[in-house]
């Protein structure tokens, strides 16, 4: 008698590939509970571990942020000027 076959293995790991890039999107987006509920995890330092390079490095919005708090006039410093001084 035929029975119709589960998924294969690479439509598995496609599915998984997937749901990973989702999740990685919540993280980035800074719904780390979001993702944390999700996969299941009791703590979030394990969703953050597992899912840390999803988050972005570029923190020039938090270093401008810093900037207007403290009312920095200033010019950021070039590498070239930062080394002769």
């Amino acid at each position: 008698m035929w029975q119709p076959s589960g998924p294969t293995q690479r439509e598995l790991e496609r599915e998984s590939q997937r749901l990973k890039r989702i999740v990685a999107d919540m993280v980035g987006r800074g719904d780390l509970l979001q993702a944390q509920q999700r996969l299941g995890h009791r703590d979030t330092s394990t969703t953050l571990r597992n899912c840390a390079h999803a988050l972005p490095l570029d923190d020039q919005s938090i270093a401008d942020a810093i900037d207007e708090m403290l009312g920095a006039q200033t010019q950021p410093m070039s590498e070239a000027s930062f080394l002769s001084e």
